[in-house]
């Protein structure tokens, strides 16, 4: 599945780091083709939204008979059980592998989208040197407040560094159907798309909205499925 997402909102996902000129920086990743780094999403960042949406989102599907599965309430992201729907799709601690593949999402130029698209991410990160754009951060400074007296806390003056909105970064997810036990596809399939489609509704950073949009699928006949079809209607580009 190949994607895009643009910032609606200021951008911020990193993490803090000592010596740098923002307290928080925003996550930037290598592109060979241009001998440097560009501002982008993790894809294990991404990932785990998406996760963190389909522990929501199956119970309801479940219920509704869209999927079926397993569900095991003590599951999390952070301590996960083996012998759940999530897990089997999203891998576990312990797992072999994980069924599913998310890319980084690099800040791109919108006018190379297609062309992009058509290469695949790997070739043209090593291949184009055109696409990537380079975004200007921002810096915001903000302070914290001592939760017991009301005032200011002590040293807690720090800055954040920030994307600018209409940022557009593409991606990739792959879900490896031959790596799905105990699933059926069909049900996977559903779960994923249903996961993804919420990050349109949600967060996607420290109070970051942004908008999931879908170029191309693979392999075609997820189509054929009627909810994957509608589903994926609703995040056309």
């Amino acid at each position: 599945m190949k994607l895009t997402l643009t910032l609606e909102s200021l951008g911020l996902w990193g993490a803090g780091k000592e010596t740098f000129k923002a307290s928080t920086v925003t996550f930037k990743a290598y592109v060979p083709a241009i001998g440097g780094e560009v501002l982008a999403i993790s894809g294990p960042y991404i990932k785990g939204l998406i996760r963190g949406w389909t522990y929501r989102i199956a119970p309801l599907l479940i219920r509704n008979k869209i999927i079926k599965g397993k569900l095991v309430s003590e599951c999390t992201s952070a301590s996960t059980c083996g012998e759940c729907i999530v897990c089997k799709v999203f891998g576990y601690s312990g797992g072999v592998y994980s069924p599913i593949k998310v890319s980084n999402f690099y800040a791109i130029d919108p006018k190379f989208i297609s062309e992009i698209a058509e290469k695949g991410l790997e070739t043209s990160l090593l291949t184009l040197p055109n696409p990537w754009y380079s975004v200007e951060t921002g810096f915001i400074t903000h302070i914290r407040i001592d939760d017991v007296t009301g005032k200011v806390a002590p040293g807690a003056l720090f800055v954040v560094e920030i994307a600018p909105p209409g940022t557009t970064f593409y991606g990739e997810i792959e879900l490896m159907e031959n790596l799905i036990v105990d699933v059926d596809v069909d049900d996977a399939r559903r779960l994923l798309l249903a996961s993804i489609s919420q990050l349109n509704q949600s967060y996607i950073g420290r109070r970051s909205r942004g908008r999931i949009s879908v170029i191309e699928v693979e392999p075609q006949d997820i189509f054929k499925d009627d909810f994957c079809s509608e589903v994926f209607s609703s995040m056309r580009r």
